[in-house]
C-alpha cells in the first residue's frame, strides 16, 4: 500500500511539475505572440513610412522634370530674344546707313541748288 501511495505521490508531482512547465509554455507562447505582433505592427509603420518615402522621391522627380522644362523654356526664350536683339541691330545699323546716305544726298542737291543759284547770279 505504502508503495501504493508512494507512486501516487511521484506521480503527481511529476503532475504538478508537468502544469508549471505547460504554464510556463503558455506564458513563454503569450510572450512570443505579442512579441510577434509588435513586431508586425512595427513592420507596417516602416512600409507606411516607405511608401510616403516613395511618394515623397516621386514628387521630387516631378518637380525636377519641371524644373528642367522650365529651364529649356527659359534658355528657348532666352535665345528668342537674343535673336530678335540682333535682328534689331541689323534694322538698326541698316536704318543708319540709309539715314547717313539719305543726309549725303541731300546735302548734295542742296549743294547743288546753291552751286545752280551762285551760277545763275554770275549770269
Amino acid at each position: 500500500m505504502e508503495s501504493a501511495k508512494q507512486r501516487a505521490l511521484e506521480a503527481q508531482k511529476y503532475a504538478d511539475e508537468a502544469r508549471r512547465r505547460v504554464l510556463a509554455l503558455e506564458v513563454r507562447n503569450e510572450d512570443n505572440e505579442r512579441s510577434l505582433s509588435d513586431a508586425k505592427r512595427a513592420c507596417e509603420r516602416q512600409e507606411q513610412r516607405a511608401e510616403l518615402a516613395e511618394r515623397a522621391v516621386r514628387g521630387l522627380e516631378l518637380q525636377v522634370v519641371d524644373a528642367d522644362r522650365r529651364a529649356k523654356q527659359a534658355e528657348l526664350l532666352c535665345c528668342n530674344a537674343e535673336q530678335r536683339v540682333r535682328e534689331t541691330e541689323s534694322r538698326s545699323g541698316e536704318a543708319g546707313r540709309l539715314a547717313k546716305g539719305e543726309a549725303l544726298r541731300a546735302a548734295d542737291a542742296e549743294a547743288r541748288m546753291k552751286a545752280a543759284e551762285v551760277g545763275s547770279v554770275r549770269r
